[in-house]
């Protein structure tokens, strides 16, 4: 079960990224998005990796692969969370300095505002996260946490 779990995840997670990322195309050239598409890169070699070291088959140890669903299931809680929270609470506080670093700060009021946070959060956000907890994972991080328990 948990590896379906894992699964899951990790398929919710590249639909949210390519849904982030599609949020973002209409206002962005395409050296920007490239630019843009950058952590959704390192997410998917850090997925490579994860499936590389069997990370994510029945070579690692139930227990082991709980922690990691965990932190798969918290970075996209997380994402979705921060997003929701600063359009309908934060009027846009939270990811205005990013924006602007990405060049997107005009496009991120009116009609627009929308398109550009969740594009933001889903497309670039979520996909540092993930791949800090893909490196945690891969640098045995989860598997010491589970030795801790014993």
């Amino acid at each position: 079960m948990s590896r379906l779990y894992t699964i899951l995840l990790l398929f919710a997670t590249l639909v949210l990224w390519g849904t982030g990322l599609s949020r973002l195309a209409p206002y962005l050239e395409s050296s920007a998005l490239l630019k843009d598409a950058l952590p959704a890169f390192a997410g998917l070699a850090a997925l490579a990796g994860l499936v590389a070291k069997g990370v994510l088959t029945s070579r690692v140890p139930l227990e082991e692969r709980h922690p990691l669903n965990s932190a798969l299931a918290l970075t996209m809680l997380f994402s979705i969370v921060v997003a929701y929270a600063d359009l309908f609470f934060l009027e846009g506080r939270v990811f205005d300095v990013l924006l602007d670093a990405l060049g997107l700060a005009f496009y991120a009021s009116g009609d627009s505002k929308f398109d550009v946070t969740i594009g933001t959060a889903f497309g670039i956000l979520h996909p540092v996260l993930f791949t800090i907890a893909a490196v945690a994972a891969l640098l045995g991080f989860f598997a010491k946490t589970s030795t801790r328990k014993h």
